[in-house]
């Protein structure tokens, strides 16, 4: 019995042991006596399409579209490299009887939105990150990891896998079910720690900060990429956040468009001398040329190439000093929904703006386009 005035304990013979604090042995340490494999989830329409149920999850835009892109540049580099590359998305019946009769969590979340319904596009492979013929598509999956009723575990052991690169969505969902399971099945899960994402920069910081260590390791996608240097060449890598400032360029001006955002004769930004980026009107054409219907769908996918250019530039959303924003036959109405999508990306930086309604812009399908200066970071 404990009382106010006993006297000090005498050492243990035994080291304490925290519950909470799990050795976090760099990866460095860690020999890789087997292959490596990337494994992508979920990079589908529900995701990444302008319409996909998912993506209205996403708060977080600036670090979804970072996302996209990291991870455009790891499947690049471990195609180069010949590493093995998979991809999981999840497919389900109209009645959804792979869920089972007990509908909670994930198993009622699912039914109730509406999403991974074979009949539907929102499973499908969103176009940029579309499997090539001899990778490998998990199929049977019925959980929140790739492992669960899949033919994963099966693949990787036939291969000879025991390292596993993980990138895609959500962080605290799928990804951090596929990390615990890989652990528990003897893989050695990495996450590629800009290649994911959550739906708030919690969620995210939680599972790197707290979660993955237990299981794995992250890593960001510019160390993946490093690793694999001596057989592939990826320029354009994004820094672990917070990004560090690109070198001031000795020219005067230099010229600059972000992946999968080409249009001949056009840059995407010119930056002047190191302080101001000045960039082109932006468009929302995605990287696999696809434009979405709406005017919601549109300002989402302009906005998120005007990110994707101002981080290659080395700035960011919220260095903007002015933007102008054009919409193909603009009525009032639709005012809502423009600062809607824009509160939603700027995150409550106020740029000096104009909002100018136009009888047409670029393409007849195209509805909105965006052009800003911003200062350099």
């Amino acid at each position: 019995m404990a009382t106010g005035a006993s006297e000090a304990a005498p050492p243990s013979s035994q080291p304490e042991v925290s519950v909470t604090a799990v050795a976090r042995e760099p990866i460095a340490n860690v020999p890789d006596d087997g292959r490596s494999a990337l494994l992508m989830i979920e990079f589908v329409n529900e995701w990444l399409a302008p319409e996909g149920k998912l993506r209205r999850l996403i708060e977080d835009e600036h670090q979804f579209s970072q996302s996209q892109e990291a991870a455009r540049l790891a499947l690049a580099a471990a195609r180069q490299a010949g590493m093995p590359v998979i991809h999981a998305t999840l497919q389900m019946s109209s009645d959804y009887r792979e869920l089972g009769r007990a509908r909670f969590g994930l198993r009622g979340a699912i039914q109730k939105a509406g999403t991974w319904q074979k009949q539907e596009s929102g499973w499908q492979f969103h176009g940029p990150f579309a499997p090539l013929e001899n990778e490998f598509v998990v199929s049977g999956r019925a959980g929140a990891s790739a492992f669960s009723a899949s033919d994963l575990d099966n693949y990787l052991r036939g291969q000879g896998i025991t390292r596993l690169y993980l990138a895609g969505y959500a962080t605290h969902v799928c990804i951090e079910s596929t990390l615990r399971a890989a652990h528990d099945l003897g893989y050695e899960p990495v996450v590629l720690s800009d290649a994911t994402a959550a739906f708030t920069d919690q969620q995210q910081q939680h599972v790197l900060n707290e979660v993955v260590h237990h299981f794995g390791w992250a890593m960001p996608t510019r160390v993946f990429v490093d690793s694999m240097s001596s057989t592939s060449k990826i320029t354009d890598i994004p820094e672990a956040s917070p990004a560090a400032p690109p070198a001031e360029p000795a020219e005067t001006m230099r010229t600059l468009t972000a992946p999968g955002q080409d249009i001949p004769g056009i840059s995407g930004a010119v930056v002047v001398k190191g302080d101001l980026a000045l960039l082109s009107g932006h468009v929302p054409v995605a990287a696999d040329g696809s434009i979405a219907p709406t005017l919601e769908g549109q300002l989402e996918q302009a906005f998120q190439n005007l990110d994707s250019t101002l981080h290659h530039a080395g700035s960011s959303l919220d260095r903007i000093a002015r933007m102008t924003l054009y919409v193909r036959g603009y009525r009032p109405e639709q005012l809502g929904t423009i600062r809607t999508v824009r509160d939603r990306w700027l995150k409550g930086h106020a740029p000096a703006s104009a909002l100018i309604g136009v009888a047409s812009l670029f393409r007849p399908d195209v509805l909105v386009e965006i052009d800003a200066i911003a200062v350099m970071r």
